[in-house]
């Protein structure tokens, strides 16, 4: 049976009743942080009838649950076929980039990810990238080809690993995250064109010829 060590670090509050922060499994690598509420380190419940407070205050007491057991979830790699866009990633905040087109490089990151976001619309393989998920990583697909995947359900089931998706929200949800973005300087690298231009962006984006997407200024529509 493996052992499980359970801890509450001084930079949480106390838990709420005969609950724990941190259990740890000896001998592996999970550790479970489930059950975090909107409490400060005084005890005080944070955010009552704020829902966007109450957010902020439970991912501060997983981040310094995290922290206390030498984790965290800042560590951001990124997958593409184009060496050229290595240093870009960089410079935009991932930690490593790994080339998909590499099969060495791909077998190195084998069982290395909790979580997957795949963003590509154009028909691949995901099995290619399946493997890559530890036991009971996610993998969420929200990109949407045009063809339907063919999975191979022992990626999935030797190591419990869950396949999801998701659409993109509507107008409030996607308000609400501008303005988040906005709120803590999250910004993007885009080309900024007035809609004029539209069939020479539509050809460049075929091409590939973009960083890294095209923003119509819709103030251009006035314009003859």
């Amino acid at each position: 049976m493996p052992q499980i060590t359970i801890s509450n670090p001084d930079s949480l509050g106390r838990p709420l009743g005969p609950y724990s922060h941190i259990a740890r499994v000896k001998a592996s690598e999970f550790v479970f942080v489930a059950g975090q509420v909107a409490v400060d380190k005084a005890g005080n419940v944070v955010g009552a009838d704020d829902f966007d407070a109450q957010c902020l205050q439970t991912f501060a007491n997983l981040a310094a649950a995290l922290e206390a057991v030498g984790a965290g979830w800042g560590n951001v790699v990124q997958f593409t076929t184009s060496p050229s866009k290595t240093a870009d990633a960089k410079r935009l905040g991932a930690d490593d980039v790994v080339l998909s087109n590499d099969p060495d490089a791909m077998k190195k990151e084998a069982n290395s990810f909790d979580f997957l976001l795949d963003t590509v619309s154009a028909v691949h393989d995901l099995n290619a990238y399946l493997p890559l998920l530890k036991r009971d990583g996610v993998y969420c697909q929200v990109g949407l080809p045009d063809q339907p995947p063919v999975i191979h359900m022992g990626n999935l089931l030797f190591k419990r690993r869950a396949l999801s998706g998701s659409i993109i929200g509507g107008m409030p949800e996607t308000q609400a995250m501008l303005d988040y973005c906005a709120e803590h300087n999250i910004v993007s690298d885009v080309e900024v064109i007035p809609i004029q231009q539209i069939n020479e962006a539509f050809e460049r984006v075929v091409k590939a010829d973009v960083k890294y997407r095209f923003v119509i200024d819709m103030a251009s529509l006035k314009k003859p």
